[in-house]
Formats: structure tokens, C-alpha cells, sequence
């Protein structure tokens, strides 16, 4: 069993990307009957996916978060002393329990299994057709998740 992923009640996350709907960034983790939904978790862009030069990387295609003020900027990535471009699953699977947060906010009667169908119900088809191993159900949508469009 692959751990945590294999726990029953985790939702197993892969990272898409801001400028492809049928790849993943490239780091991201997949497998078939494993990712159950992917999310944005960013990465050095296009041009860098197709070369792969270090130089060609583009972090604005990356995700902005907090960093912590007892670590020194990094030149590359920091934009002030509180935030930064980053990227990984790390970036990603935040945003699916964010969803599932509003999701439970909004319903707070659902059942954590009921939470999780939802997601996966209402993702955004990326990929292949139906649930496949890069994105598993699709890219995880708060919109959808709380419309249903």
C-alpha cells in the first residue's frame, strides 16, 4: 500500500499545469487506479517542458505562496519577503482541501466520502476521456464542486 495515499478517506492528488490539458507537470506523481484528481501546482512553463534547459524555465508559471520570513529570499523565486513562485503536488493538494473545506462549509451534513465524490464528480475532464492515470477524474474545480456547472 502506498502511504498516505493508500489510507482510505485520502484524496490522492497529481499537478496539472496552467498551459496543457493533457499533461501534468513534470515532477507530478500518476498511476493508474492511484490519482484520483489532479490541481494546479505549477511549473517552469511550455518552453522549459519542451527543452528542458534550466535557463528556458519561466516561474511565473508556477504557483505564488507564502514564504517563510525566517528563510533568506531566493533570487529566482522570491517576489518579496512573504511570497514566492514555488511548484510541486505540494501546491496542489492545498487547493483540493480547500475545495473540500467550502464543500463541507457549504454542506455541512456531507460525510467525508460524500466530500470526496463531489470533487471527483464535479472536476474538470482533463486527460483522456473519463477517470485515467494522469488526472484521475479531472482537474479539482471549487466552482463546479459548489454549482455543479
Amino acid at each position: 500500500m502506498e502511504t498516505p495515499g493508500g489510507i482510505p478517506g485520502v484524496i490522492t492528488v497529481s499537478s496539472s499545469n496552467q498551459w496543457s490539458t493533457d499533461k501534468l507537470a513534470f515532477y507530478s506523481n500518476y498511476g493508474n487506479s492511484f490519482i484520483e484528481v489532479a490541481a494546479p501546482g505549477g511549473d517552469n512553463g511550455p518552453v522549459y517542458d519542451a527543452s528542458r534547459k534550466l535557463e528556458e524555465r519561466d516561474f511565473t508559471y508556477r504557483t505564488l505562496s507564502t514564504w517563510p520570513t525566517n528563510l533568506p529570499p531566493s533570487s529566482a523565486t522570491t517576489l518579496t519577503r512573504n511570497y514566492a513562485y514555488l511548484h510541486g503536488t505540494s501546491m496542489a493538494s492545498p487547493k483540493v482541501a480547500g475545495i473540500a473545506g467550502v464543500i463541507k462549509a457549504a454542506h455541512p451534513e456531507f460525510t467525508p466520502s460524500q466530500v470526496q465524490a463531489l470533487i471527483e464528480k464535479t472536476a474538470l475532464d482533463y486527460g483522456k476521456k473519463g477517470h485515467d492515470p494522469l488526472f484521475g477524474s479531472g482537474e479539482a474545480n471549487a466552482y463546479t464542486a459548489l454549482t455543479g456547472k
